[in-house]
């Protein structure tokens, strides 16, 4: 019997490894890819401008101990603004138009290996 998801249990005395949940067979939608691309574009302006704040706040007024520990959460907020900015890149080369390809090449001709 095969376990369907990885919270389903196998039925008693079967071992059986969990199908790991990142193998999906499911597609995105080229909107919903689109609306992905878009709110990781959203977050990374967000963090960018919550980074420059943060380094705003540290050059004015803000004690010695204040103004690294500022200096150090700019830091980390502008690189995850980087990696927001990356995975939207990503997502936006997922819509790219690929030619098709075929990975079982079966000639007619082939009479073995014509489908039944």
């Amino acid at each position: 019997m095969l376990v369907r998801s990885a919270w389903e249990r196998p039925p008693h005395g079967l071992a059986q490894a969990p199908v790991p949940c990142h193998t999906s067979l499911v597609r995105l939608s080229r909107p919903r890819v689109l609306l992905r691309a878009a709110l990781l574009l959203v977050g990374a302006a967000f963090m960018f401008w919550r980074a420059w704040e943060a380094r705003a706040a540290a050059r004015t007024g803000a004690g010695a101990p204040q103004a690294l520990l500022l200096e150090r959460v700019a830091l980390i907020e502008g690189l995850v603004g980087v990696l927001a900015l990356a995975a939207a890149a990503a997502a936006l080369l997922a819509l790219r138009r690929r030619p098709r390809t075929h990975t079982l090449r079966l000639r007619l001709e082939d009479p073995e290996r014509r489908p039944r």
